[in-house]
């Protein structure tokens, strides 16, 4: 309590000190120490303000953050990561976080990482990112994936990357797969058709005369849990893990097989129409797309995968209109056994019981 009285009045430049100081105590209850401080920095006018620390401590308050970042402390820092980067310029919040994502840190601590480290808005750090790949958790990868859709300049890096990387290629999700396919941008447009060829062509009869089989397989929940995870989740809810763009699975979980596959295959066959895509171009003539959130004076702000959330003020806004259609786009289902989507099946299912 003494800690956060004292950080509530404390300046910008006390709090710093204090984090570093804490930061390098070697002390095994540092991390405690530092969340206390930490508290109390959203009260101090100076940080608020974001008045600037001197360019001298705001180096040594970097180099001491990574290098407890590099360590194996488990311990989560989540509580004072935020207040702690505020004090920091973006190049620093770079090289002071970037450490953070090591397989011994706290999953928790390097999704929140990731969410920093792309608010940036920086290309760079997004290859960075990208190149930190095994060690992201799976909600981070995802959010990966969602920032390059509307992104010209990192779905670019994503298939430079995948073009690299074999196994990294393997990983990635159909949404994004089908949107580098269909890319405004004929030269993504190619590389993608090169990397991952054209999309199934199957009609929907075929697509439910293949999946018929799933309707009376038994399924593995855990399995079908780990299907979620890399072709769902970045859109849908499923108690607490996923995002909310589109319905909550839990909300659907008792519909019953035949109607859930028809759902999977077949996305737009019913489409509330909150849940509708909506296309923004730009003056520039880029698009964007996404649920929308927001069409007013000021402009045009739509959500995507991953809660990436974009922003079009309205002089940039050449168009913007509902698609009638899903976000959710055909072909989630593309790679994906009979047995494989029993098993996603079972784990929606298994969702009404828990």
């Amino acid at each position: 309590n003494l800690i956060r009285v004292a950080a509530s009045q404390a300046s910008a430049e006390q709090v710093a000190r204090w984090l570093m100081t804490a930061a390098t105590s070697g002390d095994p209850v540092r991390s405690r120490r530092m969340a206390l401080i930490a508290a109390g920095v959203g009260s101090v006018p100076a940080v608020t303000a974001k008045v600037q620390l001197s360019r001298a401590l705001k180096e040594q308050l970097a180099d001491a953050l990574s290098e407890l970042f590099a360590g194996p402390t488990p311990e989560s820092r989540g509580e004072w990561m935020n207040p702690a980067f505020a004090l920091l310029a973006p190049e620093q919040v770079e090289r002071a976080m970037l450490p953070l994502l090591h397989p011994e840190a706290a999953g928790t601590d390097r999704d929140r990482a990731v969410a920093l480290l792309l608010g940036l808005k920086n290309d760079q750090v997004f290859r960075q990112l990208l190149e930190r790949w095994p060690v992201l958790p799976a909600a981070s990868r995802q959010r990966l994936l969602a920032e390059a859709q509307n992104n010209r300049p990192q779905l670019a890096a994503v298939l430079d990357h995948a073009t690299a990387d074999e196994s990294f290629r393997a990983q990635l999700n159909p949404t994004l797969i089908n949107a580098a396919r269909q890319h405004q941008d004929a030269t993504l447009r190619s590389r993608a058709l090169a990397l991952f060829g054209e999309a199934a062509d199957a009609t929907l009869a075929q697509r439910e005369l293949a999946f018929a089989e799933a309707l009376t397989l038994p399924g593995n929940a855990a399995s079908g849990r780990v299907i979620y995870q890399n072709r769902c989740a970045s859109c849908h809810r499923a108690h607490d893990e996923g995002f909310a763009l589109g319905p909550d699975l839990l909300t659907v979980a008792g519909a019953g097989r035949a109607a859930l596959l028809s759902h999977i295959i077949d996305p737009n066959r019913e489409v509330a129409p909150r849940f509708e895509a909506w296309t923004v171009r730009r003056e520039d003539g880029e698009e964007v797309s996404g649920i929308l959130l927001r069409q007013d004076d000021n402009g045009v702000v739509v959500r995507a995968a991953s809660d990436v959330e974009t922003a079009v003020p309205a002089d940039q806004v050449a168009a913007a209109a509902s698609t009638g259609r899903s976000l959710m786009p055909p072909g989630l289902d593309d790679g994906l056994s009979a047995a494989e989507m029993a098993d996603l099946l079972r784990f929606i299912e298994s969702l009404a019981g828990r």
